[in-house]
């Protein structure tokens, strides 16, 4: 039984692959500089169970390397994609055997965040409906362009929409999604980056809290420091107009709160915490 008042003991950090880029595709940055843009997942310790926040690339990354648009990224972005680094090869580095994990969440549907849904069959991911909705009537090139690849979830029976309960205590968000209704774990919309884009609080020991906003910021200074977004989020982004409206909103909820740990998807010094595999962010 999970007390009214659990935390999340500890959350695990992974990439599931790199690419090099020139900072100024993340964030409007003065900087002159390359940096390794990351694929990162969080494994979050639950008492009821590991908990998945997104999967990033799966087995099937190999395969899609092999065709011609695999190969057109991979040369492009100078990306790095090993076996090693498939989503389940990293959970088994953070002492977890994938079979263990029976609930994960997904940000969004694109395949940097999806890629390995079919990977993990024992575990139900709760994602949005209308992101769902959206993404599987995306096909071919022209759904490549928005950034999904139907085969890494069509397929799948596994995905769960969230139950969306009206609250005040996230303000300025609304509506929020209670994983174990505990308040321990939740899941708030925040639309732009695509029109069903979810983001996720969780709560730590010691007054502490940790924002993974998957792509709704791509760098934690777009959070901490108002940096504007780069290249790449206003190009794959469903509604830049959405997306900046979201970020404005979310700066807000985190200057209201005390003791926050922000966490993206694809932030270069984070990336650089896991970059010889799994790393602990914090202990609750």
């Amino acid at each position: 039984m999970v007390t009214p008042m659990a935390s999340v003991e500890k959350i695990w950090t992974f990439h599931t692959g790199m690419a090099k880029v020139h900072r100024g595709l993340l964030e409007a940055s003065s900087k002159n500089e390359i940096c390794w843009l990351p694929i990162l997942c969080y494994l979050l310790i639950h008492p009821n169970g590991p908990v998945l926040i997104d999967t990033g690339l799966g087995s099937n990354m190999l395969k899609r390397r092999r065709k011609w648009w695999g190969r057109a990224l991979a040369l492009k972005f100078h990306a790095t994609f090993e076996p090693s680094m498939d989503c389940r090869s990293r959970i088994r580095q953070c002492g977890i055997d994938p079979e263990d994990i029976r609930v994960g969440i997904l940000t969004h549907l694109h395949y940097d965040h999806a890629g390995a849904v079919l990977d993990l069959p024992r575990t139900r991911f709760h994602v949005s409906q209308r992101e769902l909705e959206f993404a599987l009537k995306q096909r071919g090139i022209a759904g490549l362009r928005k950034g999904y690849v139907g085969a890494e979830y069509r397929e799948a029976w596994n995905l769960r929409d969230f139950e969306w309960e009206h609250t005040n205590k996230l303000e300025p968000f609304d509506v929020v999604f209670d994983l174990f209704g505990d308040g321990a774990v939740r899941v708030f919309p925040t639309p732009g980056h695509t029109g069903g884009h979810c983001s996720v609080l969780v709560r730590l020991a010691d007054n502490k809290e940790a924002l993974i906003t998957g792509d709704a910021a791509f760098t934690v200074g777009q959070i901490e420091s108002d940096t504007p977004f780069g290249f790449l989020p206003k190009r794959f982004g469903g509604s830049l107009s959405k997306a900046n409206e979201t970020l404005h909103r979310l700066r807000t909820f985190a200057r209201r709160r005390e003791n926050l740990i922000v966490l993206t998807s694809h932030d270069p010094e984070q990336g650089d915490d896991a970059v010889l595999g799994p790393s602990v962010i914090t202990d609750g």
